[in-house]
């Protein structure tokens, strides 16, 4: 996923590799599309009953420290206070709650502000994270200062309107990878790979129909192809993209039979 994220912040794209089980791919996807926001809309959220020693095993886990606190430890939940790294970093018990340490002197933005007008109250406020909150002080999305520096530091990123990165993954022509793909698109997948050494057959066509049909919203990358009837028959049976070339040499005999 790092290299995968450096891609797109160059901007370029990632494709993360299926040579894993499902859920580990999906989570590969999840932290490439975590790591920058505009408005984020489904922070991680602790609960006053969180311990620090909890928070220090999500910034393990996620690689960033700030994390809103509410009442339910959900979105839509009234705004306690935020936990950050400078917080947790060197108290020593870790079964203390993050009540005992988070941050209450928040500068907060009100529902409706816009991603222009969020990012100068941002700037302005010197605090690395803006919660958006609405008219019961309720958390609904949160802004972040790194996201902001990334938008710097990296102006030709590949991204969506929503700020977050592009992020593709590889899926084979197996059924069984339908699953695959299922936790691939909840993670957050842009762009799917179809991922085979010979894309001109029933089993890749039937695999792109079936992504198209069931995830319209979902870029298909095909292939591998050589000629202009299999470049044909993939973009017939839905693809956007194609894969050009296939191997050649004294292991591989894919080119010298398809081409």
């Amino acid at each position: 996923h790092n290299m995968a994220i450096h891609m797109a912040l160059l901007g370029g794209l990632g494709v993360i590799h299926n040579n894993c089980p499902p859920d580990e791919q999906a989570e590969m996807v999840r932290k490439v599309k975590r790591y920058e926001n505009g408005f984020i809309q489904d922070p991680i959220v602790l609960s006053p009953d969180t311990t620090v020693g909890e928070a220090k095993e999500l910034k393990t886990k996620w690689g960033f420290g700030g994390f809103p606190v509410t009442e339910k430890g959900t979105l839509h939940s009234k705004l306690l206070g935020i936990v950050t790294s400078r917080d947790i970093q060197f108290h020593r018990n870790p079964e203390d709650p993050v009540t005992a340490v988070m941050a209450t002197d928040l500068v907060t933005a009100p529902a409706g502000t816009t991603l222009a007008e969020a990012n100068e109250v941002l700037r302005s406020s010197k605090k690395g994270k803006l919660p958006i909150v609405d008219k019961d002080g309720s958390l609904i999305s949160l802004l972040s200062r790194s996201d902001l520096m990334k938008n710097i530091h990296y102006p030709l990123a590949s991204k969506l309107p929503s700020k977050q990165l592009l992020c593709a993954a590889a899926v084979s022509t197996h059924d069984a990878d339908k699953v695959r793909l299922q936790r691939l698109v909840d993670a957050g997948l842009d762009i799917v790979v179809v991922d085979s050494s010979q894309g001109h057959s029933k089993f890749q066509i039937a695999m792109i129909k079936y992504i198209k049909q069931t995830f319209p919203d979902i870029d298909v990358i095909a292939g591998n192809i050589v000629t202009r009837e299999q470049a044909a028959a993939l973009i017939a049976a839905g693809a956007d993209g194609l894969r050009i070339g296939m191997g050649s040499g004294s292991a591989c005999i894919t080119q010298e039979v398809m081409a």
